[in-house]
């Protein structure tokens, strides 16, 4: 069948706000087709290991769904999702989360979305960074999405699905 996205509890709780059938954007075929394990980088491999977080903290005080993804982008061009962690989470728990994410995989690059208030999560992250003994690099860069909409960012990834260009391990 037809699903809003690749993750369903995404399509399901987009913005606090259930999305129906006319917001498909990929097919759960795309994905199964390009499930397979991803093939382990050696240390010279030529790619990077890119970590994301999208912290959707929500307008009210009931936290909204965030995402952090961990993915290794081969010099091909093609994407392999690693790790996709997905979850309703307060913000402490959100920096402890991003945080054993980092230092489980050591992405070459990381960023979190700066959209909102999410900037004012920096502090924590870095608080909690010192308090594990973490190093500055374990610090997430502010990524900005030039105000462009959600539903339009993931509209953009229907083709690299669909064509095998983003892979799932």
């Amino acid at each position: 069948g037809v699903q809003t996205c690749a993750l369903p509890i995404y399509a399901q709780e987009y913005k606090l706000s259930p999305q129906g059938d006319g917001a498909a954007h990929f097919e759960e075929g795309w994905i199964a087709r390009w499930t397979a394990p991803a093939p382990e980088p050696h240390p010279r491999w030529g790619g990077r290991r890119v970590m994301y977080c999208d912290p959707s903290l929500g307008r009210s005080s009931r936290s909204d769904t965030s995402a952090i993804v961990v993915i290794d982008v081969w010099p091909d061009g093609v994407t392999w999702v690693r790790h996709a962690s997905i979850g309703r989470r307060r913000p402490q728990a959100l920096v402890a989360a991003y945080l054993d994410i980092w230092d489980r995989w050591r992405p070459t690059h990381h960023a979190t979305e700066d959209e909102g208030a999410q900037e004012l999560l920096i502090p924590m992250f870095d608080a909690e960074a010192r308090a594990r003994g973490l190093p500055p690099e374990a610090l997430p860069g502010l990524q900005s999405t030039e105000g462009v909409p959600k539903v339009t960012r993931i509209k953009r990834l229907s083709g690299p699905v669909e064509f095998g260009r983003i892979r799932w391990d």
